[in-house]
């Protein structure tokens, strides 16, 4: 959570974001990074001391956003694609995520080598009493396979689909950005 908010403040300025929630196994992250990415910006402030105009309230960003995800995001990475698709506050794009939203915790089994195992003791529905994301994960909003042959020659397919995407966002959100009065 530190790194993502001391990550985050540099990218506000940005014309679009690509958050990759890829491989996040969980914690307790959903609610702070949905907060920030559902922040509509309400003012701008220029400041003599910088070059570009500061958009309020704080850490609010204006331009499109993505959120990459795929089969391996689960637990708080499926609770954050779940809230952000319900949202609308990012494209969600990728492969579906786990579905391992079953929280683990208070009960742990020791095991003779030291080592424990977490039983699940938490489920998530919806608002309407059914299991949501629980046991099927969040289908993304554009599905873009995983290639690991384009992996292996360093590239990364749903990432350069994530680009592609916000570029085109990025061209229907031209000239949004607010210029200090003279």
């Amino acid at each position: 959570m530190r790194e993502f908010t001391r990550q985050f403040g540099t990218e506000l300025n940005k014309w679009a974001l690509i958050i990759d929630l890829r491989w996040n196994q969980g914690g307790h992250i959903p609610y702070h990074i949905l907060d920030l990415l559902r922040r509509e910006v309400a003012f701008y402030s220029s400041d003599m001391r910088r070059p570009v105009p500061q958009a309020g309230p704080a850490y609010a960003h204006h331009g499109p956003k993505c959120l990459l995800i795929n089969g391996v995001t689960q637990s708080g990475g499926d609770l954050l694609a779940y809230m952000v698709k319900k949202t609308g506050a990012a494209t969600l794009m990728g492969t579906r995520t786990n579905g391992a939203m079953a929280g683990a915790g208070g009960l742990y089994i020791p095991f003779v080598d030291g080592g424990n195992s977490f039983v699940p003791t938490v489920g998530f529905h919806d608002a309407n009493g059914k299991w949501a994301a629980e046991g099927v994960g969040v289908s993304p909003d554009i599905e873009v396979p995983d290639d690991p042959a384009a992996r292996f020659d360093q590239g990364d397919p749903q990432l350069d689909a994530a680009i592609r995407v916000l570029l085109d966002q990025m061209r229907e959100h031209s000239g949004r950005r607010s210029k200090a009065p003279f």
